[in-house]
């Protein structure tokens, strides 16, 4: 790679870890104001949770799911426990790991997390066409 295109590469890196960044704090903030009693980070573990298959809901997977380590969901998944928004039980196809489960409490706090996080999106993507939305999630998705 020549050091032209190199240099355009760490600023367009630059660039989009500026983006999302900026709309995370945005997220978070929302949620802050709506007193959710959730970080973003933490509705979606427990959405990534509440929608894998019954059972299936290991650390192992949840951090599968996240791209991330088991430490990071070891640490996130306490405080959802704390909340009463899921509890950890043993499975029956992996005898030696926790499963995590999300509670009735947890599901209508997803929910009620879920509605304003709609309205929240709406806000962020109105300018854009649903042509420009495509486009993006395709990027997103090739970035992986």
């Amino acid at each position: 790679m020549d050091y032209k295109r190199e240099s355009n590469a760490v600023f367009l890196l630059q660039q989009i870890y500026e983006s999302l960044s900026t709309y995370t704090k945005k997220l978070e903030s929302y949620a802050r104001a709506g007193n959710y009693n959730l970080t973003a980070r933490q509705f979606m573990a427990l959405s990534t949770i509440d929608l894998m298959p019954p059972g299936e809901a290991t650390m192992a997977n949840i951090a599968a799911k996240f791209k991330t380590t088991k430490q990071n969901i070891n640490k996130l998944i306490p405080k959802l426990e704390s909340r009463g928004y899921v509890f950890r039980t043993t499975g029956n196809k992996y005898k030696k790991s926790a499963v995590i489960v999300v509670t009735e409490a947890g599901r209508e706090k997803r929910l009620e997390y879920s509605s304003r996080l709609s309205e929240v999106a709406a806000s962020m993507f109105n300018n854009f066409t649903d042509t420009e939305i495509d486009t993006l999630l395709y990027l997103l998705r090739k970035l992986n």
